[in-house]
């Protein structure tokens, strides 16, 4: 086991301009819990989970799969995280694409959540 770890710390490569996308991201994806725990009432009632900008709530749900939107958020930028620093050491543009990819994926979905909440929980 230890040297599988090895391994993968070997192959995997951390570059310094990686730390401020990661950071934002990190900031992001903090502030989508906070936004969810802070307005989004705990109800055995359904709630919506996702507004369009054209038909307006389209998806109902019970109130904790709207917590679905930012644990995904996160294990994808995990994902993206991992396959990032292991591109770095062969193709660092890929890798630096991957972790800004990832900060934008979050703040799509802060835009999402901050959607649902303007539209339907003010």
């Amino acid at each position: 086991m230890k040297n599988i770890l090895d391994n993968i710390s070997k192959n995997l490569h951390f570059p310094q301009h990686f730390y401020v996308p990661l950071l934002l991201a990190l900031i992001f994806n903090g502030l989508s819990w906070f936004l969810l725990l802070w307005r989004i009432p705990s109800t055995t009632e359904l709630i919506p989970l996702h507004y369009y900008v054209f038909f307006g709530i389209d998806w109902f749900g019970p109130w904790i799969y709207i917590f679905i939107y930012p644990a995904l958020g996160l294990v994808f930028f995990l994902i993206n995280i991992f396959m990032a620093c292991y591109l770095a050491t062969k193709e660092l543009f890929l890798g630096k694409l991957l972790i800004w990819i990832g900060m934008i994926m979050q703040i799509f979905i802060i835009l999402n959540i901050s959607a649902l909440i303007i539209n339907y929980f003010s």
